[in-house]
């Protein structure tokens, strides 16, 4: 990295007054460097008159990585997420940060990579430097007013999102919040997915049961404490009245507005056979008070309960046991007015 910066020149200003035959060496000059003793030194802090138009941005891009019989195109940050190695993970973010400019990184992108790989420490890690995972969002600001580049960016990440009330054809955003009790606190993204739901939905058990552990909030406060006044995801963490009681429903424990549920999501998830019944088994155990709501939770609009969607989907009679075993309904009926006992049939 510091050969890089030490050698770099911006391409636009690479021709001017660069001699290429002067980067050659000479027959001389290496007569000498072979007679000279042997010193150990930081190369990078020795002056060169080799310049090269590739920044140390160029260190980061993708390359191609063979896999099996495939080759896939990884970043070095991706590879270190998918091998769950932390420390190289710290180190490469690390390098990101001595880029001219600092490369910016999107914690949602990397999501699916921390979950796939099933590893709690490296999602700690993200969680106290970016504070992402929650889908809350900071009242909107106009960019035109923020000066720093990286907000900027990092506020052109954030969604956007109108309340709904609409005066003579204008959008009056500042009024639909005033004098509303019941307007919600915070503005959840229309994409958001909880991280319960996300491990859930890959099989991840061991970020499932991290997930379920107080060092959750931990990470989120130790973000909270060491971001800046300007982190946006940080001011909305910070107006979040009482972290500890709203973390649980933030991180995907509680139903949605839906009815949707964790349970729901492992069963449409990745997961197939043993593992779609263990992991779902592993949530009715972190939640034992939420029993009742995970079996019964009814969709709205598609009108669909967990043991209809084992039947619709024709999955194994295993899992069909299971929520009959623990109290779900067989004379559920769906949006079209069939009944588990007739889906039941087919299983």
């Amino acid at each position: 990295m510091s050969l890089f910066i030490t050698h770099f020149i911006p391409p636009e200003e690479y021709g001017e007054g660069h001699d290429e035959d002067s980067d050659m060496e000479t027959a001389d000059d290496i007569s000498d460097q072979l007679n000279r003793k042997a010193e150990i030194m930081d190369i990078s802090h020795r002056f060169s008159t080799i310049r090269v138009p590739v920044g140390p941005n160029a260190l980061f891009k993708a390359a191609p990585h063979l896999s099996k019989d495939s080759i896939l195109y990884w970043t070095p940050l991706t590879a270190a997420l998918r091998a769950a190695d932390v420390e190289v993970t710290k180190q490469i973010l690390a390098l990101h940060e001595l880029c001219d400019p600092p490369l910016l990184v999107n914690p949602h992108w990397e999501l699916k990579n921390i979950i796939q790989s099933d590893s709690p420490a490296t999602l700690d890690l993200f969680i106290r430097k970016f504070g992402f995972g929650l889908g809350v969002e900071e009242e909107e600001v106009e960019v035109e007013e923020v000066d720093d580049p990286q907000v900027i960016e990092a506020m052109k990440e954030m969604p956007r999102t109108y309340l709904g009330l609409d005066v003579h054809g204008v959008k009056r955003k500042d009024l639909a919040k005033r004098n509303d009790p019941d307007a919600p606190p915070r503005v959840y993204r229309p994409d958001h997915k909880p991280l319960l739901w996300s491990a859930a939905t890959e099989g991840a058990t061991k970020v499932l049961d991290w997930l379920a552990t107080p060092a959750p909030l931990e990470a989120y406060k130790a973000f909270i404490s060491s971001a800046s006044d300007e982190d946006v995801i940080a001011k909305a963490l910070r107006k979040i009245d009482g972290l500890e009681t709203q973390l649980p429903e933030l991180l995907g424990f509680l139903p949605n507005e839906l009815g949707e549920t964790a349970v729901l999501a492992a069963l449409v998830g990745h997961p197939k056979g043993e593992q779609k019944i263990a992991t779902i088994n592993q949530l009715y155990n972190l939640s034992p008070h939420l029993k009742n709501t995970f079996t019964a939770s009814r969709v709205k609009g598609a009108e669909i309960t967990p043991i209809l969607v084992v039947c619709v989907n024709n999955y194994s009679k295993d899992l069909f046991d299971f929520f009959l075993s623990h109290g779900a309904n067989p004379m559920d009926v769906d949006h079209q007015g069939y009944v588990v006992l007739i889906y039941r049939r087919f299983l």
